[in-house]
């Protein structure tokens, strides 16, 4: 596949951030690992409130691109958001400790509402699943976006509702939060149900979702993808945030015909941040997404031979023949729906089945995933210093895949022009990652909900790019 890159040069310009501004440390360096105290030169459990820049930035004609004066600030907010959300927290989900110690420990993001405990019924919740949650094990029964309160395909469907099976040919699971202050304006405003809804829109209400300032966090929204770790099968937890959990697999989706509560180990291998922030020159949301750095290779790589010897768990260089970011999908058997098996491996009977003839037999694989537009290179560089000042921890695996955000058009609203252009998360969006779509900003900016007018008259409401609004019921 041939992709076109284009570089457009731009007059220099100034750019002030308050919370990122770019200051020496104590020893020298001018990386801000704390956004409460950038001197400090330690990281730290505070979550950044804002980005101010100069409204110079935004001339009328100025185009979103990419490069390292205008992403290098965006680009650390992300970091020390991943920091202070991934903090070891106490029951109440407030930081303690250091960043590198406990690793079991709950994680302050950990104590976000999971959106089945705000927009679902928990009277109608199966029975397994309720034994679950009274013994405060996690269940994994949200996609990573979509419409389902109780996920009726098991918790295991992307955004476009395929699903993605890792290299041991297991199914991965989403979970999807928000944090307090996001939740406390859903439920204030009766956001959670769709006659309260009703009740909003009908006395003028429009739905504005709240935005961080100095002295407030504001929204956040959180997708996270977890893989099955088996290290039967070679894989090694310590390189992983893991957490004991329950898969809830429907009917359906399960290949004995009964719905199943299967007890596993998880390792977190991707992470999407959505912040809304108030006083910006620009759309008030900032998109940052984090992957494992096992994932898969970028499809640069891969086509020059740079993975050789290196193991991803959603890669496999010996499959040459692989097709790249093709969906699983259920065989005829299965009347529409992918079938969970009685034993692990999970999705063994969707894997792609390579025969090497009499001589060398034949080996099956998972879903062959490439990423098709590498990390900037600024944003790579930045990645090492983060990981380097995390070394001994399981957070030196991670990286930043990019930072999101949108400029107006012409000086002001509407929002247009994306930097970066597209990006996505290779284990959220594995199937359009080369589509307009492939991008968080206009994506979301396309997240309505319902308003019905009159029982013939049904028009769209803005839901301040929120799909999780969609859910009430």
């Amino acid at each position: 596949m041939k992709k076109a890159f284009i570089f457009i040069s731009i007059a220099a310009v100034i750019f002030a951030c308050s919370q990122l501004t770019v200051k020496p440390t104590t020893n020298g360096s001018a990386v801000c690992f704390c956004a409460q105290n950038c001197a400090s030169d330690s990281l730290c459990a505070y979550l950044p409130r804002t980005l101010v820049f100069d409204p110079k930035v935004f001339l009328p004609g100025y185009q979103a691109v990419l490069d390292s004066a205008h992403q290098t600030p965006f680009d650390y907010f992300s970091w020390q958001t991943f920091i202070a959300l991934n903090w070891p927290a106490d029951a109440n989900g407030k930081p303690t400790g250091y960043i590198g110690q406990n690793p079991g420990a709950l994680r302050v993001w950990e104590s976000f509402s999971d959106v089945t405990s705000i927009f679902g019924d928990t009277t109608g919740l199966p029975v397994c699943v309720k034994e679950a949650l009274r013994s405060g094990k996690r269940v994994l029964s949200a996609t990573s976006k979509g419409d389902f309160i109780i996920d009726p395909d098991g918790g295991f469907a992307e955004s476009d509702g395929h699903a993605l099976i890792d290299k041991n040919l297991n199914f991965v699971l989403y979970d999807l939060r928000v944090n307090s202050d996001e939740e406390a304006y859903i439920r204030n405003n009766g956001l959670n149900t769709f006659a309260t809804r009703q009740k909003f829109f009908e006395k003028g209400g429009n739905i504005s979702l709240p935005g961080g300032s100095n002295d407030t966090i504001g929204a956040i929204e959180l997708k996270a993808s977890w893989r099955i770790i088996d290290q039967s099968r070679g894989d090694d937890p310590s390189r992983y945030l893991t957490r004991d959990a329950v898969v809830y697999v429907p009917a359906k989706n399960s290949e004995t015909g009964q719905e199943r509560c299967i007890p596993v180990t998880v390792g977190l291998v991707g992470l999407h941040i959505a912040r809304k922030l108030n006083g910006l020159k620009i759309d008030p949301w900032v998109w940052s997404t984090f992957e494992h750095v096992d994932n898969a290779p970028d499809q640069i790589e891969a086509s020059a031979g740079g993975v050789d010897g290196k193991h991803y768990s959603f890669y496999n260089p010996t499959c040459v023949y692989c097709d790249i970011n093709v969906p699983p999908a259920p065989l005829p058997s299965d009347k529409g729906n992918l079938k969970w098996a009685a034993n692990p491996p999970y999705a063994a009977k969707y894997a792609t089945v390579m025969d090497y003839g009499p001589r060398f037999g034949k080996d099956s694989f998972g879903t062959q995933v490439m990423r098709m537009f590498p990390i900037f290179s600024t944003t790579q560089q930045i990645n090492k210093i983060w990981q380097k000042k995390l070394a001994g921890t399981v957070w030196e695996n991670y990286q930043l895949v990019g930072t999101q955000w949108r400029t107006p058009s012409n000086g002001g609203a509407p929002y247009e022009l994306d930097a970066p252009i597209l990006l996505s998360n290779t284990t959220q969006e594995t199937y359009f990652q080369a589509k307009r779509i492939a991008s968080c900003a206009f994506c979301h900016a396309m997240a309505t909900v319902p308003f019905i007018i009159t029982p013939d008259s049904t028009v769209k409401k803005d839901a301040d790019h929120s799909f999780i609004l969609r859910r009430a019921r």
